[in-house]
């Protein structure tokens, strides 16, 4: 939010974390707070926007792979498991799934979206690969995998018996 603040540039914010009240009360004009949105506000939010902010750290991170999965590139802190969910390559956008930023501080971001929005790179993401590569973390793909490799660890069991 500070960092919008500082750039002007709109930001939605969506959810009813704790830090909530603490955001509505430092958030400028250009930032909307809605709150709790249901799971289809969220999915069209998340296909209609120019990008996917997330500045904090996760193991995992379902958020940014959900807006991968509706087709929008991703601008996050480079680290966790979203050095392994977002692909960057910085001179190379067709294959890429988003921009990663290395200091979790506020000019650092400011540095990334301003890159983003200057060189326009919206229009060098692909939707589609975006959501072709999120399809690899989906529940079924994981299913999948695994009772791959679980018939393959079974199989290799009855051998030694």
């Amino acid at each position: 939010v500070r960092a919008f603040n500082k750039m002007g540039l709109p930001l939605i914010v969506v959810g009813d974390g704790v830090e909530r009240k603490k955001l509505e009360r430092i958030a400028g004009p250009n930032v909307s707070i809605l709150g709790f949105q249901n799971f289809k506000e969220v999915k069209s939010l998340m296909e209609r926007c120019r990008a996917f902010v997330y500045a904090g750290i996760e193991d995992f991170g379902i958020a940014p792979v959900e807006a991968m999965a509706a087709g929008s590139p991703v601008i996050a802190f480079a680290k966790g498991g979203l050095l392994d969910t977002v692909r960057y390559k910085k001179d190379d956008y067709s294959f890429s799934t988003g921009l990663l930023f290395e200091l979790q501080e506020v000019s650092s971001l400011i540095e990334a979206v301003l890159w983003f929005e200057e060189k326009k790179l919206w229009n060098s993401f692909s939707s589609q690969m975006i959501n072709n590569w999120a399809r690899r973390f989906s529940s079924e793909r994981f299913n999948h995998r695994f009772n791959k490799l679980l018939l393959k660890l079974w199989k290799s069991h009855q051998k030694l018996l």
